[in-house]
């Protein structure tokens, strides 16, 4: 039996195909992709959000400034806006904000959020041992392009009936 040594044909081969299929996975489907590396200029923007509970009809509106500030709206029971003083991410994929301090014990205090391109997952909480809130935020501007996408057959269809 006679040894593969290192520098072999058969070594050299081995090597090119593993360069070829681990490039192939990065960009392959059912491969693992690293998240891609996101600023906070990609999260300043209106983001929309909705509870994850049935049976609350609590609606929130998040804006985020370049400067790393903002503001929180909460639409249910009341209209409630809570400024945010500084909000930054805290990894590639973690978003953190800040609440300005209130005497209103009710009122948030942080709001952690997995971040993503299109959407956040927050949840927003008065402290220890305090209420929290899951939240799903989506983009404005992605929230009205889906509606007009889906009222836009209901409105022709209802100019059709006029004629």
């Amino acid at each position: 039996m006679r040894m593969i040594r290192w520098g072999s044909t058969f070594t050299a081969a081995a090597m090119v195909v593993w360069v070829v299929v681990a490039t192939a996975c990065r960009e392959g489907p059912g491969c693992y992709a690293p998240p891609p590396e996101y600023t906070t200029n990609d999260f300043a923007d209106e983001w929309i959000g909705f509870t994850d509970k049935e049976g609350t009809d609590e609606v929130f509106r998040l804006v985020l400034q370049v400067d790393g500030t903002g503001m929180l709206v909460e639409a249910g029971y009341g209209v409630y806006r809570y400024a945010i003083t500084d909000w930054k991410l805290t990894s590639n994929i973690w978003l953190r904000c800040e609440f300005e301090r209130s005497t209103n014990r009710a009122a948030p205090l942080k709001m952690a959020c997995r971040a993503g391109k299109r959407s956040l997952r927050a949840v927003l909480d008065n402290g220890e041992g305090g209420w929290q809130h899951h939240i799903i935020f989506m983009r404005a501007k992605e929230l009205e392009r889906l509606y007009e996408g889906a009222t836009a057959p209901v409105q022709e269809a209802t100019q059709q009936l006029a004629r």
